[in-house]
Parts: C-alpha cells; structure tokens; sequence
C-alpha cells in the first residue's frame, strides 16, 4: 500500500492492527495519513460505534472526531517518533437508543521504526465502566471535549489569521521587489533609447523578463494555495515534453545565475521525455526548486539542472552547493509554513509557502519528490513525474480538471 504517505502493505497493517489488539475484544481500527486523512476503515467501525462514520473516509480526522482536538502537538510528537502512542480513557458518547457507550481510543504509529508514515487510530468499547461512575466520568469528558473543540477553534482561526498575514506579506514584500525592478530597469530602457544609447539595454530586458517570470509565478503560488486550502485544486493533465520544457527555462535560468554570481550546469538531452502533467504545474514546481537553489546558494556556488527518463518515470533533478539542512528538517519540510531554523536566522525571506506548493502540485499529478541535503554541503531536489507508455501513464491516480481550466 502506497499512499498519502503510507508504505505499509496490507500484511504488514493486519499485523501491527493485531499486535495493539492482542487479548481485547469490541476494537474498530481507523487508517490514517500523516496529513490525517482518514484512508480506510475496518468493517466494523458502524456497528461497534455510535455515530454516523459512513462518510468518514477522506475526512480529516480531527473533523471526524473532536475529542482530538487540543492533542495537534502530542500527534505530531507521535509522527516524528517522539512519543510511542497517545491513549485516552473512557470517552462517553450517547447510542441512538440513548444508552450509554464508553471507548478507550489510542493513536499508535503503523510502523514504530518509520512513524512518519502514518497512524493506526485505534477504538475500544469500554464495558467495564461501572454505573455509578458514568455521571462523573462524563461530565468530566463532556467538560475536555468543550475545552478541546475551543481549543480546536481556537487554532482555526489563528491560522486563518496567519494565512491572512502571509497573503499580506507576500503582496507587500514579495511582489514589491519585483515590480520595483521591473519599474527600474523599465525606466533605463526608456532613457537609453531617448538618448539613442543600446548600450545594456539587452541585459536590462533578461533582468525585467526574469523579474516579471518571478512576479507571474508568486501570483501563480498564491492562487494554488488558496484553492489547496479550499480543496479546489484543479490538475489539467496533457501529454508533454518535460526536457523541451527544461530547454525553454534555460534562458531564464542563466540569467538568474548569472545575476548571483553563480555557475550553472545543464544536463538535457535532445530527446523528448514524454510524461503526463500539467505543464503549468510542473513549471511552478521547476520554478519553486530552482528559485530555491539560487536564494540558498551563496555567490560562487554550483546548481546542476539535469533530466531524464528510467523505469516508467521522466526525472529533472535541481542539485545546489547551499547551505543544506539536516535530517530533522528534511522530515518537515513539505509541511506548510515550515521554515528551517537556518532559514530564519538568514537574511533569505521566505513564507514557509513553496515547497508545501510544490509537493501539493506534485501529489495531484501522480508525481513525487525526493530529497537528499547535508548542512554546508548543499541540497538536491528530484522530481518525478509519469511517462506516457502505450497509451497509459505509468502510475496515474490523480483527478483531471474536466472544466478545461
């Protein structure tokens, strides 16, 4: 099984499921992502639970089940393998025949040693709570679920408000460094040719292409993100030549290396790579990475742009000499708003937006991405994406825009 995160097969979670269960009776079992997507369910989670779970699956699971609410931080802690599991006893929840259910739930890893992977949510029907204590245990439940569905809220609304913010930022700082450079460089392209002067005018108009490329694809991140957040994102997949793509960015790229001071190497065949994608997201995503290797990568350093095809996929891969990042960053860098602490300490800026983007966009093309870094040494970045082989694309699960757009 291969999904959302999860590369744990079918076996290997009846065995795990197995080994929590072992000696108890009356257990449901939830599959959940690392994003906490609910994959599947066990069979028999509508019989052994009060409330309606019949659309549960593709849901968040803390929209599916308050009582998590508050605990973001332990799951977190869960995933990156800095708890071994979180158990909560005696929820209360009320039967369709008004009677009276107490579960036990617990959030284990499906994998102990690769807790990223994704989680087994684990419900217990408790039968042993004794009548004289349901009234205190569920008024003190009742009392945890009010205080975590606020908390819940709570953290909804501040990260509407700091999404709010990032919008701001990006449309005040972002943007405005662009648009200044392209009013400079547009007003020494007027002067030159009133003063009938050529001279540097070609290289003030790679500086303001370059500049306006740069502006086209922050608007192009900010309206991804906000149909990501809405989950309205919307892939128009085509069959495409990922190396003539690559070949028609190498004037920007040169340019933008050159501009720091840094050495560029390309590596494209003449052939073309054949994949299905969406050729304006794979632009973003090329883009994204190599705007990326060029802030990261002090003047004097290296980026390597090289592409091509094995095993049913079409490869580019973005490699830089930067300052690269360790392996606890790594884990975390897909996640949105994440920045490393590196990252913040430089004087690059940045939003935490890009590479959550990148792998958003990746996601809904059938894509992936790997990661190699070491600290001072630098980062690579492969992309891979589907080739297109007897009339089918190796691997395809994503949904098309059926609107055209």
């Amino acid at each position: 099984m291969a999904e959302n995160g999860i590369n744990v097969d079918a076996p290997s979670i009846t065995r795990r499921v197995a080994e929590i269960i072992a000696g108890k009776d009356q257990i449901a079992y939830l599959l959940v992502s690392a994003r906490l997507k609910i994959l599947a369910t066990s069979p028999n989670l509508p019989e052994l639970f009060p409330r309606s779970v019949a659309a549960a699956a593709g849901k968040n699971l803390l929209e599916v089940f308050w009582e998590l609410s508050g605990l973001e931080d332990s799951i977190d802690q869960v995933l990156n393998g800095e708890l071994p599991d979180i158990q909560i006893e005696n929820i209360h929840w009320q039967r369709s025949d008004k009677g009276q259910n107490y579960f036990n739930l617990g959030l284990f890893p499906i994998d102990p040693g690769s807790p990223q992977d994704g989680l087994l949510f684990i419900i217990q029907e408790n039968r042993k709570a004794s009548e004289f204590q349901l009234p205190l245990v569920q008024d003190r439940n009742q009392l945890r679920l009010t205080q975590r569905r606020l908390a819940f809220a709570n953290k909804q609304l501040e990260q509407l408000s700091r999404l709010k913010s990032l919008f701001l930022s990006m449309a005040a700082h972002d943007l405005r460094s662009p648009l200044s450079a392209i009013l400079a460089y547009t007003q020494l392209v007027k002067m030159k040719l009133e003063d009938h002067e050529i001279i540097d005018v070609d290289r003030f108009l790679s500086i303001i292409l370059e500049q306006t490329h740069h502006m086209n694809h922050l608007i192009g991140d900010m309206l991804d993100l906000d149909q990501l957040e809405h989950g309205e994102l919307k892939v128009r997949i085509i069959e495409m030549d990922l190396a003539e793509q690559l070949r028609e960015n190498s004037v920007l790229m040169v340019s933008m290396a050159t501009r720091q001071e840094l050495t560029l190497h390309l590596d494209i065949p003449d052939d073309p790579i054949w994949v299905l994608a969406d050729p304006e997201k794979v632009r973003q995503v090329f883009y994204n990475l190599f705007s990326n290797a060029i802030k990261y990568t002090q003047g004097g350093g290296e980026i390597w742009v090289t592409a091509h095809q094995e095993g049913g996929w079409g490869f580019f891969r973005v490699k830089d000499t930067g300052m690269g990042m360790s392996e606890h960053d790594r884990a975390r860098l897909f996640q949105l708003y994440y920045r490393t602490p590196d990252a913040q300490q430089s004087s690059v800026s940045g939003t935490g937006l890009g590479l959550y983007i990148v792998k958003s966009l990746l996601d809904a093309m059938a894509g992936e991405i790997r990661v190699e870094s070491e600290v001072d040494v630098g980062s690579l970045f492969e992309v891979r994406l589907p080739l297109l082989a007897n009339g089918k694309v190796h691997g395809y699960r994503g949904k098309e825009d059926s609107s055209g757009r």
